[in-house]
C-alpha cells in the first residue's frame, strides 16, 4: 500500500523535522489501512475483541523528511510467522528519494485476555503479498548497552492508546524529552528500535534507566521488576 501526506508544524518537531513519534503513528495508521484493503479491517479484528500490537520496530534512516516536504509510505505486509505478522515499510519523498526502511514484527492479542492468539484462531492469516525491493541493510537487535541514569515518570491518561495501554510512539516521546534539545541540536537520526515487552497501564510508575555518549541513546523502562520496552537510537 502507498500513501502521501504532507510533513505539517504538528507532525514536526523542535529541529523542524518529521519527529518519530509522529512518523511511527503515521506508520501505525497506514498498517491500519492496509490490513483492511487484506480483508482484517475493524469488523474483523476490533469488533471480534482482537487487537494488533506492535512487538518490534528498527529501522535505518538517511534523513528524517522536513517541515512542508510531501512523503510517501510504501508498506507491504510478509507471511505471518507463529504468532507474528512481519511487515516492511519504507519512506521517500514524491521524488523518488529514499529516507528510510524499516522492519517491524506485529501480533493479535485478546483485548481481555491480553494474550496473543494463534492466526489459525483469530483468522488472520496473511499470505504472500505485493513484492518490494529493500535498498537498506541494518541489524534489528537492540545493543547492550549498560545504563548510567535513572529517572521516573507516571502513565497519564494522555499516554493510552485505544488498547488500553501505552502506546509504542509514548516510548519514543519520553525518549526524546530524556535527550532534550540541546543535545539534539545539529544531531540526525541514522537508527532507531523499539521493543515492546509487557504493558504499562495508567497510574503504573515507569523508572527509565538510560544512557547516552555522543551517537547512541538507549533506555529500558520497567515498573519494578517487570520490563515495559526498551528503545535505542543512534544519531550522526
Amino acid at each position: 500500500m502507498r500513501k502521501q501526506f504532507d510533513i505539517r508544524t504538528c507532525d514536526s518537531d523542535a529541529t523542524g523535522a518529521l519527529s518519530l513519534s509522529d512518523l511511527l503513528i503515521h506508520m501505525q495508521e497506514v498498517a491500519g489501512d492496509d490490513s483492511h484493503n487484506l480483508g482484517f479491517g475493524k469488523d474483523k479484528v476490533f469488533d471480534q475483541g482482537l487487537r494488533w500490537v506492535i512487538s518490534r520496530t528498527s529501522a535505518k534512516v538517511l534523513r528524517m523528511p522536513k517541515y512542508g516536504e510531501r512523503v510517501e509510505i510504501i508498506t507491504v505486509a510478509e507471511p505471518n510467522k507463529m504468532f507474528f505478522y512481519p511487515r516492511f515499510t519504507a519512506l521517500r519523498t514524491v521524488d523518488g528519494e529514499l529516507l528510510l526502511e524499516s522492519e517491524s514484527i506485529w501480533a493479535i492479542i485478546d483485548y481481555k485476555t491480553r494474550k496473543p492468539v494463534l492466526p489459525k484462531a483469530s483468522g488472520i492469516v496473511i499470505g504472500a503479498s505485493e513484492s518490494i525491493e529493500k535498498e537498506l541493510s541494518f541489524d534489528t537487535k537492540i545493543p547492550a548497552i549498560e545504563t548510567t541514569e535513572e529517572a521516573d515518570r507516571k502513565v497519564l491518561f494522555s499516554d493510552i492508546d485505544i488498547n488500553g495501554h501505552m502506546n509504542n510512539t509514548k516510548y519514543v516521546e519520553w525518549a526524546y524529552d530524556l535527550l532534550g534539545s540541546e543535545y539534539l541540536k545539529n544531531k540526525q537520526l541514522s537508527d532507531f528500535k523499539l521493543s515492546y515487552h509487557t504493558e504499562a497501564k495508567e497510574g503504573e510508575t515507569i523508572t527509565q534507566k538510560f544512557s547516552k555518549t555522543e551517537k547512541e541513546f538507549y533506555v529500558i523502562g520497567s515498573v519494578g521488576e517487570r520490563k515495559v520496552y526498551e528503545v535505542y537510537l543512534k544519531f550522526e
